[in-house]
């Protein structure tokens, strides 16, 4: 092992670095935690992980949303739908599909505004002849939802079954 000369000058060095370092933490948990340390010159540093609009859910402040929907067949069936003065952030789906006929087809999991125009699709998922197929994704950031736009499943054909759904979280707006 090599002798280090004035070892114990670093460490006197590191000990007061960590004494003077201040950092102000605020972690997604059931809990905040915060952890603070003065800093030289009153520098500081400002992390928050919760609550930043759709990139880490805050306990404190958002409800979390799990949904799914089993055998929708031929229609259009709305799975959630935003409530009024909430963002919904959705940062993962799934959907499966079973195809009893002979025919190409698939389920499209979407979101829609309150009249039913599509305004983007979470996922396709297309069957082969009598075969069954899924898929799941996950969004990131989180995809933003307002207010009044609906989550909705659609199945083309009687002969199709689509099971899917989703998982996020709502804030206030």
């Amino acid at each position: 092992m090599t002798d280090i000369p004035n070892q114990t000058k670093w460490v006197k060095v590191f000990q007061n670095l960590a004494t003077d370092l201040k950092a102000e933490v605020a972690l997604a948990a059931l809990s905040e935690i915060i952890a603070k340390q003065d800093t030289p010159g009153n520098l500081k540093a400002l992390v928050t992980l919760a609550g930043l609009q759709g990139i880490i859910p805050n306990p404190i402040n958002a409800t979390r949303i799990d949904c799914s929907i089993v055998n929708v067949s031929n229609t259009t069936t709305t799975i959630y739908e935003v409530p009024a003065g909430k963002k919904l952030f959705i940062h993962s789906s799934w959907a499966t599909v079973e195809n009893g006929s002979a025919s190409l087809n698939g389920v499209i999991l979407k979101v829609t505004d309150s009249v039913g125009t599509e305004i983007f699709r979470l996922l396709y998922v297309a069957t082969g002849v009598s075969q069954g197929n899924g898929l799941s994704n996950q969004y990131h950031p989180a995809l933003e939802v307002p207010a009044g736009y609906l989550v909705r499943m659609t199945s083309p054909a009687a002969s199709i079954y689509g099971h899917g759904g989703f998982s996020g979280w709502l804030e206030s707006v």
